[in-house]
């Protein structure tokens, strides 16, 4: 893992410049034949954390949407706020990239190696205008298809998006195509992705928003000296103010409320480290790996020095063992750097199915967790002691991502799910016989125990809804956490389902 991504506002960043981010995608895409594994890059904006987080520091406003971007294979910083952010608290980025600029660099690179490029989406043809711009700069680039198709990512019809988007993902499985822009704005596009994720071959794929419309020249971009001193904003506004001022305005007083904090505490510590003279970093760690499991006592302060010496001497073992227990109980700093390195260990440990504990951190550490929002992914994976984790380990560690428990009887039929209902798990469910099961009974569904829920998980659960609304009944949901519930309201189904704290009919 690289020491120098740093985690803002709750979402880990890729500290690369605009040529290195051209040459990781290529890399992606080169090794798709061995890892078969499709790969997404989320260019990050103050829009996507404004949409992503509430004003509450503890729970996100679009779980989903979080966890999207969370979970994003490469994540760039699209705005100059979140450049400058990065600045102030001690751990600045390279350099901003932005989609409008990432497409046109793509095009000539693949260009260049040979690899088509399929553009999904945008408003009326400029995705056509788009793609025939970029083919005149470029005569060898491959246009592998263009399609500008109405998908659902909302409401009640998401029940049947696998059928509505089956064309789609046919069209562009059969292009063959290396890379995938998908132009339906934020979060759609991110959700449709992950929703079909498990049926596209393409290697790799990118939510470009806007870029069709700036390429083809329908909406004009800021003059680049506006650019370099991060008010393209302004320029946005002055090009359609009744539709976008309030968007901004709203969107820039939420970011300035969630960056504050963050800061603050940051600048705080410089200040403090050097009033004190606090100059030396303390990289000592310790750890102890025992069969599959690693135990890390984290130093008194995680920053990018530490970092780098944790991954040069832990890195064969963070790649092979299927439990990382991180204890907390010595630290009291982490800076951006070394929020960086355990968000990028939970990812990557998720991805392998594999865990990450802490144990021991005090309120300082869980302060600066909040005050980064991340404590709302953090929370659930942090014990007071090695035996709390161990007795985690020892119960998930025979679960699968999913567990679907049923209990039939003449007159109901109860559903309880564990673990994360979302795209993947869903791929794996046989939702025609577990709808079957149900019949014309009464169905009862016991989500306290569901730790995630996706679109696709959302979808699944509308199929239910469907199949009970032939006979006049409504699913009965209880149990269900604030997380969950959001993603009933944002998705617009919580009027489709009876929503309860306990199992009464």
């Amino acid at each position: 893992m690289k020491s120098d991504n740093i985690s803002i506002l709750g979402v880990l960043i890729n500290n690369l410049s605009m040529d290195e981010v051209v040459d990781e995608i290529f890399k992606r895409i080169d090794e798709f034949k061995e890892k078969d594994v499709a790969s997404q890059l989320a260019t990050l904006n103050v829009d996507f954390l404004v949409n992503s987080h509430s004003w509450s520091n503890d729970r996100p406003r679009h779980p989903e949407l979080l966890n999207i971007l969370r979970c994003a294979d490469i994540v760039t910083a699209d705005g100059m706020p979140i450049v400058w952010l990065s600045k102030l608290i001690g751990s600045p980025l390279q350099e901003r990239v932005t989609g409008a600029d990432l497409v046109p660099a793509l095009a000539q690179k693949a260009a260049e190696r040979g690899k088509s490029i399929y553009f999904l989406g945008g408003r009326e043809d400029t995705g056509t205008q788009a793609a025939q711009i970029l083919k005149n700069r470029f005569p060898e680039l491959k246009i592998a298809g263009i399609d500008a198709p109405y998908v659902n990512t909302h409401g009640k019809a998401l029940a049947d998006y696998s059928y509505q988007d089956a064309r789609i993902i046919n069209d562009i499985n059969r292009s063959k195509a290396d890379i995938l822009l998908i132009g339906f704005g934020n979060p759609k596009q991110e959700i449709w992705f992950k929703m079909n994720c498990m049926a596209l071959k393409t290697p790799f794929s990118i939510g470009v928003g806007g870029v069709y419309a700036f390429i083809s020249g329908s909406i004009k971009r800021a003059p680049g000296w506006v650019q370099r001193i991060g008010m393209e904003w302004i320029f946005r506004i002055t090009q359609d103010p009744w539709r976008l001022w309030k968007r901004y305005l709203l969107g820039l007083l939420k970011f300035t409320y969630m960056a504050l904090p963050v800061i603050f505490y940051y600048r705080y510590r410089m200040i403090r480290n050097w009033m004190l003279k606090e100059i030396s970093e303390d990289v000592s760690f310790g750890y102890h790996n025992s069969n599959d499991r690693v135990q890390l006592q984290v130093p008194r302060r995680l920053t990018q020095a530490s970092v780098n010496l944790i991954n040069e001497k832990l890195e064969g073992l963070i790649n092979s063992c299927s439990h990382f227990i991180l204890d907390l109980s010595q630290t009291s700093f982490i800076d951006p750097y070394g929020l960086g390195f355990l968000t990028a260990l939970v990812k990557n440990m998720e991805k392998r199915n594999s865990s990450v504990y802490f144990i021991g951190a005090h309120k300082r550490v869980m302060r600066i967790f909040k005050i980064n929002r991340l404590w709302d992914a953090f929370k659930y994976i942090t014990f007071n002691t090695i035996e709390d984790a161990l007795q985690k380990i020892t119960v998930n560690g025979h679960m699968p991502a999913l567990h679907v428990l049923r209990e039939s009887s003449q007159d109901s039929f109860q559903i309880e799910l564990q673990g994360k209902l979302d795209a993947a798990s869903v791929s794996k469910l046989d939702a025609a016989s577990i709808v079957k099961e149900i019949g014309d009974r009464d169905c009862l569904l016991n989500l306290s125990k569901l730790d995630f829920i996706d679109s696709s998980g959302l979808a699944f659960l509308v199929k239910i809804q469907n199949h009970m609304s032939t006979y006049n009944r409504t699913p009965i949901l209880y149990g269900i956490s604030e997380n969950i519930f959001q993603m009933f309201r944002i998705a617009g189904l919580s009027d489709l389902f009876r929503i309860t704290q306990t199992a009464t009919k």
